[in-house]
């Protein structure tokens, strides 16, 4: 798939998970993609490392997001609190199947294709594509470097060892030029994938 096209479905697949109860129509296809492109053996230490994160949204939905308060919430509140974590999870599901199956390059690439028309207006098009890239790049060292570190124990430990670790290789790592290629037009076809994921999000 052009990477253009990718990018537009992996917008509208976030867009449609923030703003509507779409989680089950989505899933199936999803875990279907991970399972192709990385196995769940790879995607479980990711998901663990935001336990934390994930369980304190989910404390926040279930007794602050309900519009009568109550000491003992309702499984009402319960269900729809696991329904904004499991769609969370399924946006960092998503946005690392992107990157695994995407190259940084491509990345950019398509970038600077969607935003060009913030051109007209004079904004530098070329450095927000970029900085958005490498933003997502960089998360992938991040967890790579979590993952050697990870051996420790003590939290603390942990937080001052990847601090140190990321502190040193920004310091270290040589410079690096990014040849942006041209990318083709996509074909016509492949824009049949975005519209139909837009025709969920609008009817579903």
């Amino acid at each position: 798939m052009n990477p253009i096209v990718r990018i537009a479905c992996f917008l509208i697949f976030i867009i449609g998970l923030a703003t509507g109860d779409r989680i089950f129509y989505f899933l199936p296809i999803l875990l279907i993609l991970c399972q192709i492109y990385c196995h769940f053996i790879y995607i479980f230490p990711l998901i663990k490392r935001l336990r934390w994160f994930f369980l304190f949204l989910f404390v926040l939905n279930v007794w602050f997001n309900s519009p009568e308060w109550a000491w003992i919430p309702s499984w009402h509140d319960i269900w729809l609190a696991m329904e904004q974590i499991i769609a969370l999870i399924m946006m960092v599901l998503a946005a690392h199947l992107l990157m695994i199956t995407t190259r940084l390059q491509d990345i950019i690439a398509a970038l600077l294709w969607w935003l060009k028309p913030l051109s007209i207006v004079k904004i530098s098009t070329e450095k927000l594509a970029i900085r958005l890239a490498l933003v997502l790049d960089t998360v992938q060292k991040v967890n790579h470097l979590y993952d050697n570190i990870h051996v420790q124990t003590n939290l603390a430990n942990i937080v001052i060892a990847l601090f140190t670790t990321v502190l040193e290789l920004a310091n270290t790592e040589p410079l690096r030029v990014l040849e942006i290629p041209e990318l083709p037009k996509p074909p016509i076809w492949q824009w049949l994938i975005p519209i139909l994921l837009i025709l969920i999000v609008i009817f579903i």
